[in-house]
């Protein structure tokens, strides 16, 4: 009892997700999409990335929704445009206006600027997305992850790899200077089988890790409050689906 009291405790006291607007047609169809404009008497919207329209005579009317502003966690983590707490809608948009190469992880992807078809389709059902950019000047992987029910971002896994990246090389270094200047040393090291962690304290609720590895250096910047969100909401999905059709199987 105590669990699901946390769990839907914590569930209440997240911010509520982005509405779409919504197009009602004069047959009764209705149309939610998160972005309507009107051009020479054309409605136009978005749907899977590609721009759809009607006419204006044929639509019966059109609800535009209280858009929400972004919502930052206090004491979350930020890196970048991005910060925890934010919704799949609002990564979106923010890749969309500056151009980010977002696909949903899985993927295989060579652009180099936003494609819709990439991530869009996928906003209510995918948890993973990612992108690959320039950054200090290497090639380096951005993932970005969302709790699975209330879709809200609670880590960020930035990676480099290959050749003159190792736990000793002059890139490790300037990384580890530049979070040392930021957040000061490192609030804990461990030492792994193959290589070592060093955990750096961003405020009292979030965490970003550096792990050097034979030929990569990562950082996981981690909000851990949604992570604990995270497994719950998990954890709760694993619940039901044992209470499914299944469960006769056994």
């Amino acid at each position: 009892m105590k669990y699901i009291l946390t769990f839907f405790l914590t569930i209440f006291l997240l911010p509520p997700p982005t509405i779409a607007d919504t197009i009602i047609l004069k047959n009764g169809r209705q149309i939610q999409t998160d972005k309507i404009w009107e051009k020479d008497g054309i409605v136009r919207y978005n749907m899977y990335g590609v721009v759809v329209g009607h006419s204006r005579e044929d639509v019966a009317k059109i609800i535009r929704s209280k858009q929400p502003k972004p919502v930052q966690f206090k004491n979350g983590f930020k890196f970048d445009i991005w910060h925890s707490g934010m919704t799949i809608p609002q990564m979106m948009a923010a890749a969309e206006k500056h151009d980010i190469p977002l696909h949903r992880a899985g993927l295989i992807s060579a652009n180099k600027r936003f494609d819709p078809k990439m991530c869009r389709p996928y906003a209510h059902t995918a948890t993973k997305f990612e992108y690959k950019i320039q950054m200090l000047g290497r090639h380096a992987k951005v993932a970005l992850a969302f709790t699975p029910v209330s879709k809200r971002l609670y880590s960020i896994m930035v990676s480099w790899s290959g050749s003159g990246i190792s736990p000793k090389s002059e890139f490790r270094n300037q990384v580890e200077a530049m979070l040392i200047e930021k957040y000061g040393r490192p609030v804990k090291t461990e030492n792994k089988i193959i290589f070592k962690t060093f955990d750096f304290k961003i405020n009292p609720s979030s965490i970003v890790t550096m792990r050097p590895g034979g030929n990569y250096v990562q950082l996981l910047y981690l909000d851990k409050r949604l992570s604990r969100l995270a497994e719950d909401e998990e954890t709760a999905n694993v619940r039901n689906g044992f209470t499914g059709s299944d469960k006769g199987k056994f």
